[in-house]
């Protein structure tokens, strides 16, 4: 696997978190030290991925009680703890200098695994698309991944928590640190009570793409990233972008990329054009929610760690007490994956925040236009 080396500097991994049980000294994002079961302090490794790629927004806990459609139907109460959520999808280069390092140090992940952006590694054998494309080397390296299975995000969170000097979340039945794309399975268990990265659940997602405040007016919005409900950008006012449907007239244009301003369907002759208006752009290049979070709406669909089932409520029993659903993470098992958010290749009618969907949950399951973000438990 072909990765960029970053300007030749040579890069410290602690070995002590993949060789050695650890304790944690201390843990966020930043790189604190993890200590090694010899007493020695390993030390703490520099990301060379731009600090803000990696930059996450806090989220008090809160309490969630209406009839809000979504992952929030009526007579559904729902409390989350405190969490951190990424302000971005997770970008190609974060993904493959943390598979980098990982593999050096005994990872394991799928063959050809993270596209940058949507342009598939076979284009160009590094993954990067064809070369006269417009895209800068910095933009394409700040695209979202794409193409990335649930068994190798696990793998990858817990080699970036262990970076970062953070306890993995993603264990086995023994209870120990999953670092094998195949040896994640069905029963591999998502603990919450750890403080490294992991897959936002689905009700953490949508809380987030809301806004995280019930009371304020951005929470029943249709997009992440409106300034107004009902404010929608003309397509007949960009240049280049006059090729209309009717459905295409207005939409969520500074809030997304989406159909009408990232894909063929505006090109003149209707075929994907080798420009950097197609497909998925660099992350935070719209405009965000109040949270201040990037691409809720559209750029790449992202996945949640819950199996999709058409009832909300499916997965609510074991995470309910006295009539109250406390940090939900859904079903058990589950033949589909949620994924949430939208991206560049669809309408507007599947950008919405409340919009549901579920994919094939085979474990190795990839799609071109199908990211992540992580989120990690807030210390409070």
């Amino acid at each position: 696997m072909k990765s960029k080396k970053g300007n030749g500097e040579k890069r410290q991994f602690p070995i002590a978190c993949f060789l050695l049980p650890f304790l944690l000294l201390a843990g966020s994002a930043g790189g604190a030290a993890a200590k090694s079961g010899d007493g020695g302090n390993a030390e703490p490794y520099r990301f060379m991925t731009p600090e803000r790629y990696r930059a996450l927004v806090s989220i008090d806990g809160l309490s969630i009680d209406g009839d809000w459609g979504g992952i929030f139907p009526k007579g559904r109460r729902v409390v989350l703890s405190p969490f951190a959520i990424g302000k971005y999808e997770v970008t190609w280069e974060l993904w493959h200098e943390v598979v980098e390092q990982a593999e050096a140090h005994g990872c394991r992940f799928t063959a050809e695994s993270g596209y940058q952006g949507h342009e598939p590694a076979a284009q160009s054998g590094t993954g990067k698309g064809t070369s006269s494309a417009a895209w800068t080397e910095e933009e394409r390296r700040a695209r979202p991944v794409t193409y990335v299975s649930v068994r190798d995000i696990v793998v990858w969170c817990n080699a970036y928590s262990e970076l970062d000097g953070l306890e993995p979340v993603y264990r086995d039945a023994r209870g120990s640190v999953v670092r094998q794309s195949a040896k994640v399975t069905e029963g591999t268990r998502m603990d919450m009570t750890k403080s490294g990265y992991r897959l936002p659940t689905e009700a953490e997602w949508e809380a987030a793409a809301r806004g995280a405040d019930s009371s304020a007016p951005d929470w029943t919005f249709t997009y992440a990233g409106q300034r107004a409900n009902s404010t929608f950008e003309s397509n007949a006012a960009r240049p280049g972008k006059t090729t209309l449907t009717v459905r295409g007239l207005d939409g969520p244009y500074e809030a997304a990329w989406w159909q009408y301003n990232a894909s063929r369907i505006n090109s003149p002759d209707g075929r994907a054009p080798n420009n950097a208006d197609y497909g998925a752009h660099p992350v935070g290049t719209k405009a965000p929610n109040r949270l201040g979070l990037y691409d809720m709406t559209g750029n790449a669909w992202e996945y949640c760690w819950d199996y999709y089932y058409p009832d909300p409520c499916a997965g609510d029993p074991r995470f309910t007490v006295d009539g109250v659903v406390k940090d939900p993470a859904g079903p058990v098992v589950g033949e589909y994956r949620t994924y949430r958010g939208g991206a560049w290749p669809v309408d507007e009618l599947r950008q919405t925040i409340q919009t549901r969907y579920g994919t094939n949950g085979d474990l190795e399951f990839r799609a071109y236009n199908l990211g992540f973000r992580v989120v990690r438990r807030r210390d409070t």
